[in-house]
C-alpha cells in the first residue's frame, strides 16, 4: 500500500528498482575482477575487462530504465483507461487537453516539462491530477490551501458510489506533489481511508492486475462534469 503524495519517501528502493539490472552487472564484474587479479596472465584480465564492458554497455542499451514493471492497472493504467472513457463519450469536446507525464516519483520532470512549454495556458487552467483511480471505496480529492473551493466543486460534482475524503494538502507536503506545479490543481485517487490516513492497495505489486470498471466510467463521468461546470 501507498499514499500517493509520499512516493518520494521511498526515494532509494525506486532508485534500486529502476537500476537493478545494472547494478547486479556491477556488483558481478566487480567480484570477478577481484577473482580475475589473482591470476597472473595479463591477456586473461583484458579479455575478461572487454567482456564485461560489452556486457554492461549492452544492459544500459537494452534496460534504459531498469526492468519493466508488469503490474500497474491501477497504478498507471486506470488513469489512462479514464481518459479514453471519457474520450470515447465525448468525441468532438476540444476545449478539454490530456497530458501523460512521468517520473512522478523521482523528479517530477514530466510536471516540470508541463509547466515550462504551457506555463502561459496554465495560469487559466483548471488542472485534474489522476492518479490511482481504479480500485477502492473511497475517493481522495487532494488540494492545496488556495485551491478548497475547487476540491469542493468536484466532490459536489461527484455522485457515484464511492465515499468521497477532502485532503488538503500543507505546502511542505504539495511541494513534493504535482500539485506544485499548477495553480489551480486538485489530485484524485481511489482507495481506502483508514481513519485519517488513506492509501492505495497493491500498486505495482503483483495484485496490481485489475481496476474495476465501474469506477472508471464513474472517473470519466465525474471529468465530463467538472469540465461543464
Amino acid at each position: 500500500e501507498f499514499d500517493p503524495f509520499y512516493e518520494t519517501r521511498h526515494l532509494l528502493p525506486q532508485l534500486f528498482s529502476e537500476n537493478i539490472v545494472q547494478i547486479a552487472v556491477l556488483m558481478v564484474a566487480m567480484v570477478s575482477l577481484t577473482l580475475i587479479n589473482q591470476v597472473s596472465e595479463l591477456w586473461v584480465t583484458l579479455v575478461s575487462l572487454v567482456l564485461f564492458t560489452i556486457v554492461l554497455l549492452y544492459t544500459f542499451v537494452k534496460y534504459p530504465k531498469g526492468l519493466k514493471n508488469r503490474y500497474n492497472f491501477n497504478k498507471n493504467n486506470s488513469s489512462l483507461f479514464t481518459i479514453l472513457e471519457y474520450v470515447r463519450n465525448n468525441p468532438k469536446k476540444t476545449n478539454i487537453a490530456f497530458i501523460l507525464t512521468d517520473n512522478q516519483c523521482l523528479n517530477h520532470h514530466g510536471d516540470v516539462m508541463v509547466k515550462k512549454m504551457l506555463e502561459e495556458n496554465l495560469k487559466k487552467a483548471r488542472v485534474i491530477h489522476l492518479d490511482s483511480v481504479g480500485k477502492g471505496s473511497t475517493l481522495q480529492v487532494a488540494c492545496k490551501i488556495q485551491n478548497e473551493d475547487l476540491a469542493d466543486r468536484v466532490i459536489g460534482a461527484y455522485d457515484g458510489s464511492l465515499k468521497t475524503f477532502k485532503r488538503v494538502v500543507e505546502s511542505e507536503v504539495a511541494n513534493r506533489t504535482s500539485l506544485y506545479f499548477y495553480e489551480k490543481a486538485v489530485s484524485l485517487s481511489v482507495g481506502e481511508l483508514r481513519q485519517d490516513d488513506f492509501v492505495v492497495l497493491g500498486p505495482q505489486t503483483p495484485n496490481d492486475t485489475d481496476v474495476d470498471e465501474n469506477l472508471v466510467h464513474e472517473m470519466a463521468r465525474l471529468l465530463e462534469k467538472i469540465r461543464n461546470q
